[in-house]
């Protein structure tokens, strides 16, 4: 992955975890460990679907990288299950 498909990646796990910040309205307590958690799924995701995906293109590393986000942001929301 080049340096410029990185920060697009960074940038759309920022916003993702942005957005949820605002929808959760829990502001600024939560944000930074949004950002991190988005952050390093749409890179992960991305990257997964790079070895995946034989002629990955600009579309498809967008919707990786969101789905990467969006679904580390689920996966952290989940309940817990309670003893």
């Amino acid at each position: 992955m080049d340096p410029i498909s990185l920060m697009i990646v960074i940038s759309i796990g920022n916003v993702v975890a942005w957005l949820a910040a605002i929808y959760t309205k829990n502001g600024t307590r939560a944000l930074l460990r949004n950002v991190i958690a988005c952050s390093a799924g749409a890179i992960i995701a991305s990257y997964l679907a790079s070895l995946l995906i034989p002629d990955f293109q600009a579309v498809w590393l967008i919707l990786s990288a969101f789905a990467g986000a969006v679904g580390v942001l689920f996966i952290r929301r989940w309940p817990s299950p309670k003893p």
